[in-house]
């Protein structure tokens, strides 16, 4: 891999000045990454460690058709662009789930409405985890997967949302 790096910046620049050149960057990148992500500096931060890793791994090469913080720059903000627009995908289908979540939480006639109100008392999270376990019959896993989430958070909203039904459904207050 390293050998093929060099092969690569060996006709505009070698890998040793690429690294200075991107260290030298660092600061005004970093800012450029902040305003390409709307100021969410987690997102700047990923962003940029994305380019970098573009960069080295050759997925992105400097051919000398412009400055190097021109180019540079300009595989920050499709990077960015990349990461809004999965970002706001992302955010689109939770809100799809949210709304159907909403949707199939009204009562319903019959043995399920009671529980259905009690699970609308607990949080989103809770709620979220809660129904795909037991109306949707999904793993830990699994429901990880959708939530975008780590197993040991769903485990958590899951332990806490079996408690917190537990003690609605025994009182009928």
């Amino acid at each position: 891999m390293v050998s093929r790096l060099k092969i690569e910046f060996s006709a505009i620049m070698d890998e040793r000045t690429l690294h200075s050149r991107l260290k030298e960057l660092h600061k005004s990148s970093f800012v450029w990454a902040m305003r390409c992500t709307v100021q969410d500096q987690s997102l700047a931060e990923d962003v940029l460690q994305t380019v970098y890793l573009k960069i080295l791994e050759g997925k992105a090469v400097f051919k000398g058709g412009s400055t190097f913080k021109t180019w540079l720059f300009s595989v920050i903000r499709f990077t960015a662009l990349d990461s809004l627009r999965a970002n706001q995908i992302r955010l689109l289908r939770i809100k799809e789930y949210e709304e159907q979540v909403a949707e199939d939480h009204k009562p319903m006639a019959g043995e399920g409405e009671d529980l259905r109100n009690k699970l609308t008392a607990l949080p989103l999270r809770q709620q979220q985890v809660l129904e795909l376990r037991f109306f949707h019959a999904m793993t830990l896993k699994e429901i990880a997967q959708v939530l975008e989430i780590s197993i040991g958070s769903v485990r958590q909203h899951y332990d806490r949302g079996k408690k917190r039904m537990r003690i609605l459904l025994i009182d009928k207050s």
